[in-house]
């Protein structure tokens, strides 16, 4: 009977260990950022932004009506806005200025919508990838040597560096070092 107690004790401290380490490593989409150049910084997020592309493209942003005979206008879907955001916030790679312009922009968005409602298309403002930057973002390369960095300047906390993409789109991103750690504050793709 003692050995039976013993191994409910282990396994309630196995399952209790387990619980706890999984608890500190987080959801995959957790990102422990230890990278020490704006560069590295930049690549650990697309290859981060790679790794979790299907869940955040999943997240419906805008409420569309599927029934067109109803004509329920276009709004903006803000408990989704919020769980974007905060997926990308936990990814540890994105500053909070960016998670306020996008806040913003969100936010500016529901009332285009609200004083010029659209019933139809795509819509106003979400007609491209915000990450990628463009109507057909590329998809996750074989290996992230084939992402190249274009360029990097730094100057005191503040940092610029261009990306080229495997099929050569470029991606511009502003950052600031913050607590030691380099953090993206916007993502601009670059007209060429």
């Amino acid at each position: 009977m003692q050995s039976l107690t013993i191994k409910k004790i282990i396994y309630f401290l196995a399952l209790t260990l387990f619980a706890i380490n999984a608890e500190a490593n987080g959801p995959a989409y957790i990102h422990k950022q230890t990278t020490s150049t704006p560069a590295k910084t930049v690549l650990g997020f697309l290859e981060w932004y790679w790794d979790n592309e299907e869940m955040i493209n999943g997240i419906q942003l805008v409420d569309i009506s599927e029934d067109s005979a109803q004509k329920i206008p276009f709004s903006i879907n803000t408990a989704n806005t919020e769980k974007y955001l905060s997926i990308l916030q936990r990814s540890n790679f994105i500053s909070d200025s960016y998670i306020q312009y996008w806040k913003k922009y969100f936010k500016d968005y529901e009332q285009v919508f609200k004083d010029d409602p659209q019933y139809e298309g795509c819509p106003a403002g979400f007609d491209y990838n915000f990450i990628m930057q463009g109507n057909d973002p590329e998809e996750k390369p074989s290996s992230m040597s084939k992402v190249k960095i274009s360029s990097q300047s730094i100057k005191g906390n503040k940092a610029q560096v261009t990306v080229t993409l495997p099929h050569n789109t470029k991606i511009n991103y502003t950052l600031t070092k913050v607590n030691g750690k380099w953090l993206i504050d916007d993502i601009q793709g670059v007209d060429e």
